[in-house]
């Protein structure tokens, strides 16, 4: 009795803590996105580099996380491996993520250790940026170049609203996806800047 309690204890938890599938390198990944028509997500990991066996362990698999991950290709590459790390961008530290398109085209970095929640909110942001059809059809839209907005608000007789942020800030992130996402903040900010 003990033993199949124990059995099914293991096989509910390895299930539940099962990987992504990693590919094997990036020329394999790229290839993979480019039939299967995703983006790639390129893991760069330290071998002996704690947070990024935590980021690993408790982030990469993560329920919502994991589940989110089916519609990316993944790759693993350590940074000690430099015939692997010379196709990639400058790596600033490890754990660092590139999200990219099957062209190589950097859609966002993260660099350091995230909790599953700031990691679904970067995976947020990556998908805006590889489906802008698919974004909001709100009044309120975000602009990424500031000359472009004042021509824009200057033309359209419109006040401006900048926000300042950084990349790699979770408040930024969160300020984004809760209160300036919220139906009666960009209602009020249409009514205002109208």
């Amino acid at each position: 009795m003990i033993k199949t309690v124990l059995l099914t204890f293991l096989f509910v938890t390895a299930l539940f803590s099962a990987e992504p599938v990693w590919q094997k390198d990036l020329a394999t990944a790229l290839d993979m996105a480019k039939k299967e028509q995703k983006t790639v997500m390129v893991m760069v990991e330290g071998e002996h580099c704690r947070w990024c066996k935590k980021m690993k362990r408790r982030t990469l698999n993560d329920e919502k996380v994991l589940q989110r991950l089916q519609s990316y290709i993944v790759v693993k590459v350590f940074q000690e491996d430099n015939e692997a790390v010379k196709t990639l961008p400058q790596i600033d530290g490890v754990p660092t993520i590139f999200f990219m398109t099957a062209e190589k085209k950097i859609l966002m970095t993260v660099v350091g250790y995230e909790n599953a929640e700031d990691f679904l909110t970067d995976l947020d942001d990556v998908e805006k940026k590889t489906a802008p059809e698919l974004q909001s059809t709100s009044a309120l839209k975000w602009m990424d170049d500031l000359n472009d907005a004042f021509h824009r608000a200057n033309s359209e007789k419109k006040q401006l609203i900048v926000m300042v942020e950084d990349e790699h800030c979770r408040w930024c992130k969160k300020m984004k996806t809760g209160a300036l996402s919220d139906e009666r903040v960009k209602k009020n900010f249409v009514s205002m800047f109208s």
